[in-house]
């Protein structure tokens, strides 16, 4: 039978609704809806914990990262306490204090990375000098509060701003710096890299949310209740048996069970299999780590026992292929819309990362000692550049000079295992010395001193180890010096008692006074 418009449409409208509310379907908006728009994504990283991991790295990131000005001298770049510069200084003051009000230089940093990872970019506000007309402050604008102006779609002409709270207010193009990812479908408007995965985001969401309920509803029985067959069972019978059914929720009630000889228990079968929440959980947390740029155990993927071991090879992964681009893109629009206010020809200033701090990036320190070791060993460097490097202590005055070439190479003569060949000062290969070399004149009292200077590098000499691989003699010149056979016996004598530098130097003042 045919119904009236009105009153049919009416039927069919609030059946949906009774529907939805009985099935427990949400009325609100909790489902992929919720991520439509570039403002609703700010919700991301405080709904889905993958998503804040990710981008509180990349933020913390930024963070220890500073922007700094230098001077090109030629084509090296100083820094500005080495030649100093007016407006260079201006222009770092500005970078690392940004404005009196609400951000620092760092936060700065962190927020526009953070704006991107989330909207895909962001815009700086700038406030101008009265009289210099240079930008005295930056104010951080959100992407979703900005709308482009444009006549053809492709040349801004300005920015409207319009936050939650406050007026809306018009900004000349010229007023605003633009950090933004690319867009294949508009140069102007924002492309957020997590509308590519909202998709895994809503999956992770729901897995955990599955997950809480059915902890949450452990105790119940996977199935329903029903009364037994020829039983009456009065609305009292029913609300006692909701009451007690209810007692069986939550955790703590895991592994409990109604027993009434007026109730019986029917099994369910239609639970989704654990197993692929968790391939599907793993599988979203994958394609949210791609798009962000966050490797899986950067931002705390750690299921593995063995992931440590790998830790320093994705952090490396992370700041070359994620931040290093991303900080120069930023200093790339500082270079190109700030930096001419202050350098108008844009060939004295440049603003560049400062990535000397970043411990991912710097060389493992053993492969950095020995890489030095071997530039002393071919006379690139010198020692006291080597102390200085790493901090070693304060320059010698026998570091000033190229050490010479002490490489040990054993003789083909397997009669004469325990003798060595040591190249001398101009690289040609020398016969060892006999086992009772003649004396040597010298000046004694030179040797505790020279013996001090080596210090902790004592037992590293070539001489050294070599006298304590094959037990001597010590070859006494290239460590001490010209010296008499008593100072070399005594000098053997604590070697082979394993004493320090200082405590060998110590026996021998007594001998050379």
């Amino acid at each position: 039978m045919a119904l009236p418009y009105g009153s049919g449409y009416a039927a069919v409208r609030d059946g949906a609704v009774a529907w939805k509310s009985f099935m427990g379907i949400p009325q609100s908006s909790d489902g992929l809806e919720q991520y439509a728009s570039l403002a609703a994504l700010a919700d991301a990283p405080a709904d889905e914990a993958w998503v804040y991991a990710c981008v509180s790295k990349r933020f913390k990131a930024a963070v220890s990262v500073p922007m700094t000005v230098r001077v090109r001298q030629g084509k090296e770049l100083a820094a500005l306490a080495d030649v100093p510069d007016a407006a260079g200084e201006d222009l770092q003051f500005l970078l690392d204090s940004v404005n009196p009000v609400d951000m620092t230089g760092s936060e700065f940093r962190g927020y526009t990375q953070a704006s991107r990872a989330v909207w895909g970019g962001c815009g700086w506000k700038k406030v101008r000098g009265s009289i210099s007309g240079r930008t005295r402050e930056l104010y951080w604008l959100r992407a979703p509060d900005l709308t482009a102006h444009s006549e053809d779609g492709r040349a801004v002409v300005s920015w409207g701003y319009h936050p939650d709270r406050g007026a809306i207010e018009e900004i000349l193009r010229q007023d605003v710096l633009v950090f933004r990812d690319f867009n294949m479908r508009s140069q102007t408007e924002f492309l957020s890299p997590l509308s590519a995965a909202r998709y895994e985001i809503q999956v992770n969401r729901s897995a955990a949310m599955h997950t809480a309920a059915t902890l949450a509803n452990r105790g119940v029985p996977e199935g329903y209740w029903k009364a037994a067959k020829g039983v009456d069972v009065t609305q009292q019978d029913q609300s006692a048996i909701r009451r007690f059914i209810r007692t069986l929720r939550g955790p703590r009630n895991a592994g409990k069970s109604l027993v009434s000889p007026d109730i019986e228990y029917q099994a369910l079968g239609l639970n989704p299999k654990d197993a692929e929440w968790l391939a599907g959980r793993k599988v979203s947390r994958m394609m949210v780590s791609a798009v962000l740029g966050v490797p899986l155990l950067v931002a705390g993927d750690d299921d593995k026992a063995s992931v440590y071991a790998n830790f320093r090879d994705a952090e490396v992964a992370f700041w070359r292929g994620t931040m290093v681009d991303q900080l120069n893109g930023d200093a790339d629009v500082l270079n190109n819309w700030l930096l001419p206010e202050f350098d108008p020809s844009r060939k004295r200033l440049v603003v560049v990362p400062d990535y000397s701090g970043v411990e991912a990036l710097k060389p493992v320190w053993a492969e950095e000692v020995n890489a030095w070791n071997s530039w002393v060993d071919r006379q690139a460097v010198v020692p006291n550049e080597v102390r200085t490097h790493f901090r070693l202590g304060n320059p010698t005055t026998w570091g000033d000079k190229p050490t010479p070439n002490t490489k040990i190479t054993l003789r083909p003569d397997p009669a004469s295992v325990g003798i060595v060949d040591l190249p001398s000062l101009d690289g040609s290969t020398a016969p060892a010395p006999d086992a009772n070399p003649p004396s040597e004149p010298g000046d004694d009292t030179d040797v505790p001193a020279a013996l001090r200077a080596w210090g902790r590098g004592l037992y590293r000499h070539p001489s050294v180890r070599a006298f304590t691989a094959f037990g001597g003699p010590l070859d006494a010149l290239p460590l001490v010096g010209p010296a008499s056979d008593g100072v070399r016996t005594q000098i053997e004598d604590g070697l082979r008692r394993r004493h320090s530098a200082a405590q060998i130097a110590d026996a021998l003042e007594g001998v050379t006074a």
